[in-house]
């Protein structure tokens, strides 16, 4: 499995600090999983980036 420069424990740490909660997912105490699928360029760019399962559209979650 392919590894960033910084390795996992910097990508988990950098989504922790940018993964944003949905306010109404807070409200109706919604919770679940998002699976996403990207690709990290040589240049660490992410692009391609596609939501493959999400929770309902209710939650404002595309």
């Amino acid at each position: 499995m392919p590894t960033g420069r910084c390795g996992n424990k910097a990508c988990m740490a950098f989504l922790s600090k940018n993964i944003k909660y949905p306010p109404v997912c807070v409200s109706e105490e919604a919770s679940g999983r998002v699976y996403m699928q990207f690709v990290v360029e040589k240049d660490g760019e992410i692009c391609q980036i596609r939501v493959l399962f999400s929770l309902p559209v209710k939650f404002g979650l595309k």
